[in-house]
């Protein structure tokens, strides 16, 4: 549902949209933008400059979006000791990007793989941690004197999302951003008690659908912080139109850390 391309026509009510303009979108009404064409509203457009390359442009839009909100809803601030959990998708790796070059947090990246880790590292976390070899939670503490992280970017959820629990520090915040591990975890509320700390669901779904001009404003904001270069989408693989079984499958596979890109041109 996101996608990147050029204005072939526009109707009669749209109004800061020209045809042959050079736009990024969001159908996640319609699913509709793996073709070649695709009917968008106005809402879900924005206008980029000619010279953006299709590939980057195609992967700012959701997570990065999603991303900024949760930020300003867990009132991340410079120099906020934060963990981001990270498996195949794009969310952790924007939170790593955001948290690090825009509000100068430290970032601790936690991934499933060592190949992720120099991903997080090149993103701007400074200390990554493999989940599959090492304790995420005794690596917090170890990194952070026993304090805990202020905020939890959790992009993963599964068996993770305990870990998140056990290492924000008192009055921190989690922000559960997806559940790229396809199992949704379980708490019980009383759980959050002990350190006061506070739970929050992070969907831009709902923005588009009942707060839009934050919607608007935030995906402006992060096509803005990539011309101004402070962000940077990690495009992971591409693949032409006549692949598209291939890349579903290297997606369905969780082979890659960041955005997939299909070439509808190709």
């Amino acid at each position: 549902y996101e996608f990147s391309g050029e204005v072939l026509e526009t109707g009669s009510k749209v109004k800061n949209l020209s045809v042959g303009d050079k736009v990024i979108g969001l159908n996640k009404d319609t699913f509709s933008a793996m073709a070649t064409e695709c009917l968008s509203e106005e809402r879900d457009l924005w206008k980029i400059p000619q010279d953006i390359a299709f590939d980057s442009a195609a992967a700012l839009v959701d997570s990065y979006a999603t991303v900024l909100i949760a930020a300003r809803r867990a009132n991340l601030r410079e120099g906020d000791t934060v963990l981001v959990t990270v498996a195949a998708g794009g969310l952790g790796l924007a939170a790593v990007d955001l948290a690090s070059n825009l509000f100068n947090a430290k970032v601790i990246g936690a991934c499933d793989t060592e190949d992720k880790t120099s991903i997080l590292r090149e993103k701007g976390a400074f200390c990554t941690i493999n989940y599959s070899k090492k304790d995420i939670v005794k690596a917090v503490m170890k990194e952070t004197d026993n304090q805990g992280v202020k905020i939890v970017f959790d992009a993963v959820g599964g068996d993770t999302f305990e870990d998140c629990l056990q290492s924000i520090s008192p009055e921190g915040c989690i922000a559960v951003l997806g559940f790229s591990s396809r199992k949704i975890p379980q708490i019980l509320t009383s759980q959050l008690l002990p350190k006061s700390c506070a739970l929050i669901g992070i969907s831009l779904t709902h923005y588009q659908k009942m707060v839009s001009q934050t919607y608007r404003s935030s995906v402006q904001e992060v096509i803005d912080m990539y011309l101004d270069e402070f962000i940077d989408p990690h495009v992971a693989e591409e693949f032409k139109f006549k692949d598209v079984n291939d890349a579903i499958k290297h997606v369905e596979e969780r082979k890659s850390a960041g955005k997939v890109i299909l070439d509808v041109s190709s």
